[in-house]
């Protein structure tokens, strides 16, 4: 019976560190389309203003549009 109270006393640490994993995981995926309005080339904190540019390229390419 004691090996299993030895289970759960880690459990806390291992909910933390498996919060903060998918946190490092999922957050550049959730920015990226934070970035896509920005104004500014650079990817970088403060956005520079809110542009649909890239989406114009984006769908302005034949090449893209074709495929």
């Amino acid at each position: 019976m004691s090996g299993r109270a030895d289970i759960n006393a880690g459990g806390g640490w291992l909910g933390l560190y498996v919060l903060g994993y998918l946190v490092f995981l999922y957050l550049p995926v959730l920015l990226i389309p934070l970035f896509s309005f920005n104004n500014s080339i650079q990817a970088a904190f403060p956005l520079q203003g809110f542009t649909l540019e890239w989406y114009e390229t984006l769908y302005g390419n034949p090449a893209l549009s074709g495929a």
